[in-house]
This record gives C-alpha cells, structure tokens and sequence, in this order.
C-alpha cells in the first residue's frame, strides 16, 4: 500500500484529489479539514483504489486474518440485552440479494468512501468520491445492482 497515510492537512500531497460539496446548486471546493476532529477512524487516512484493493485482497487471501478471524469480525455483535445487532467488529453486516453483505459506508466534508465484500462469492466492491454530499452506500448498492440482477 503505496498511497495510504495519514490525513495531514498540514502537508497535502500534490496529487491528492480535492473534496466537493453542492451549496445552492453550485459545486464549491471544500477545504481540507483539520485533522483533530477527525484524526481517528475513517477521517484520519488517506488513501487510493488500488491500495484499498490491496487492503481487500490482503483480507480475502488471509495475509492479515485467519479465515475463523474474519468469521468473528463479521459476525453480527450481540449487546448485553440480549439484542442481536446488525454491526461486526467494525463492518455493517447485511443481506443483498440472497447474498451475504459486509461493507462500511462514509461520508466526510468534499469526499465519500464504500468498501464492501460479498463474503460467500468472494467479491469486493470500492467506491471513492470526491463529493462529500451523497450516498456512498446507495451509489455502491446500484452499481452492485447492475452485476449482481435480482
């Protein structure tokens, strides 16, 4: 993983994209955003498609999880109420189509993030944007749509 760093904006790198948000109708470029309030999780890398499709194959060829680790991360989490949740260690667990689902869905200011992987077909799926002010998780879900037909 060559782009994957840490979100400075202290220290841009040149070739890093810029953030957009739609404001009365017009795309404006948003700002970097400071990194204290997003220093941890999702806000606090940076990164490319072909690192996070690095990241993907890594976890699907068991270089950084044994099969039996994965199966608990994605594992829906059961809350001391007895209640049974629809969130793994780290990942949102679903259905789509009769096939199971684990994905993580973000959105920050000018830019957006997918990352999902159908577990039994072994197929993950990256979306990247930069444009803050949609639904990466709705885009990622149509574009599965087309490949994956009811």
């Amino acid at each position: 993983m060559n782009a994957t760093r840490t979100n400075d904006p202290d220290n841009l790198d040149p070739d890093q994209a810029r953030g957009y948000n739609w404001q009365n109708g017009v795309l404006v470029s948003v700002p970097p955003f400071d990194r204290k309030p997003w220093w941890i999780g999702s806000g606090g890398l940076v990164s490319s498609v072909a690192d996070m499709a690095n990241w993907d194959a890594a976890l699907r060829t068991g270089r950084l999880l044994t099969e039996t680790e994965l199966q608990q991360m994605w594992t829906p989490a059961r809350l001391n109420s007895g209640e049974v949740t629809d969130y793994g260690f780290g990942w949102i667990i679903r259905t789509f189509r009769g096939r199971r689902l684990v994905f993580q869905a973000v959105t920050h200011p000018g830019f957006a993030a997918y990352i999902g992987r159908f577990i039994d077909d072994k197929v993950g799926v990256i979306l990247m944007a930069n444009l803050g002010d949609m639904n990466s998780y709705r885009l990622a879900e149509e574009m599965i749509a087309l490949y994956l037909p009811e």
